[in-house]
């Protein structure tokens, strides 16, 4: 396995002198102290297999400073090892003849090739904690899905340890379908097909990194109903086309997903929609909708993120938002109305709101129409309307500046 990379980061008054205490066979963290101010120390952590049995391995290390309110940190490493099954081979002529012939822990490894046909698609765990894994990652190994059925299909409970690496998954219906399935998903690229990218239904958490899901088709790249929850990270979902009633980057329905360090961009159809769940440094860009072209509808926080070159009837950058939206740049965005913001409730913080265009021909708030929330610390100026250039119907102000404005306020 890859070594994985821990932070550590002091965040009290006096210097943090930590140590790392493990003693652990396959398991290896360096360096194993350090001082930190304010500044990130990382640790390497590296794992070891060789000579271990098959079987699910877990590890508790700790992080210690004796003066530190919070010593000691308990740090949780899993390490699932098990036997490598070649595809193809003898044994296995397909993905599927390895997928049912694995034991729990087991590795599915997958040469580079183009993988078509009954037993390369619509690919099934049946609720194993295994890996099926590409040899050299998506440029090199694709299943193509041949314009019928799909590429992987969880509906058995898996968790975590069910994990999907490095695939290039395309022409399809829906690529990855998880129903009460709750697989990993990591650097795959899904894209070209003629439903959503990966649809995650009947309270499926799936957890997808370092994904590109791009050019999917009818209802985004990723669409979660049904009380899911899936974690993104690192991902880009761009160029994906959905209905009017979806969301061309991520549509969630009655759904808590968590997105973070995403690039949603160039989609049709707002670049999330209806998101409850947190969103945290992102950029949504070049997405295009009827309202709310970046976020439509969200009441997870939106913090650290790039709002910008969106457009859409209503709320080029943000429609109907009910969430605190803090040290964001809301930019070049273009509606109706509300350039940047149209009809948010929540708070407004340490925001930068700027060159927005209400385009309408008596278009107003070319920054923020109609936002009630309070607005704080913002600077608000360049933006561009026939009609109250700025802000429109936004009077919950405070320590902000704002262009040509003259109606007072407190800071």
């Amino acid at each position: 396995p890859d070594p994985q990379t821990l932070q550590i980061r002091n965040c009290g008054g006096q210097p943090l002198q930590w140590e790392i205490v493990e003693d652990c066979s396959w398991l290896e963290a360096a360096p194993g102290s350090g001082v930190s101010t304010d500044q990130i120390n990382e640790v390497t952590i590296t794992v070891n297999p060789s000579g271990l049995m098959p079987g699910l391995y877990i590890y508790d290390f700790k992080v210690e400073d004796p003066n530190a309110s919070n010593s000691p940190v308990t740090i949780r490493v899993t390490m699932p090892v098990g036997t490598v099954l070649p595809v193809p081979s003898p044994n296995y002529p397909t993905i599927q003849a390895a997928i049912d012939a694995a034991d729990n822990y087991d590795i599915v490894l997958v040469a580079d090739g183009n993988y078509t046909g009954d037993g390369n698609k619509n690919l099934d765990f049946g609720g194993k904690p295994i890996t099926v894994r590409s040899e050299n990652g998506p440029n090199n190994c694709t299943i193509d899905c041949e314009n019928s059925g799909r590429g992987f299909y969880f509906q058995n409970e898996e968790t975590e340890n069910s994990l999907v690496d490095g695939f290039t998954i395309t022409n399809g219906g829906v690529r990855i379908y998880c129903e009460e399935g709750s697989p990993t998903i990591n650097n795959c690229n899904i894209s070209g097909n003629n439903g959503c990218g990966i649809f995650c239904y009947r309270q499926s958490n799936p957890t997808i990194t370092n994904c590109i899901i791009t050019a999917n088709k009818e209802r985004g790249g990723i669409y979660c109903d049904y009380s899911s929850s899936p974690t993104i990270t690192n991902c880009t979902i761009s160029g994906n086309w959905a209905g009017y009633h979806y969301a061309g980057g991520i549509y969630c329905e009655g759904s808590r997903l968590t997105i973070t360090n995403c690039t949603i961009s160039e989609n049709n159809g707002p670049g999330i929609y209806r998101c409850a769940g947190p969103i945290t440094n992102c950029i949504i860009s070049g997405n295009s909708a009827v309202e709310g072209g970046g976020l439509d509808w969200c009441s997870g926080p939106v913090t650290n993120c790039i709002i910008t070159d969106n457009i859409a009837d209503y709320g080029g950058g943000l429609a109907g938002c009910s969430s605190p939206v803090t040290n964001c740049l809301i930019s070049n965005n273009i509606a109706r109305e509300g350039g940047g913001l149209y009809e948010c409730s929540g708070p407004v913080t340490n925001c930068t709101i700027s060159g927005n265009l209400a385009s309408g021909r008596r278009g107003e708030g070319g920054g923020l129409y109609e936002c009630y929330g309070p607005i704080r610390n913002c600077i608000i100026w360049d933006n561009v309307a026939p009609l109250n250039s700025q802000l429109c119907y936004s009077t919950n102000l405070t320590y902000s500046c704002i262009q040509d404005w003259t109606n007072g306020g407190q800071g």
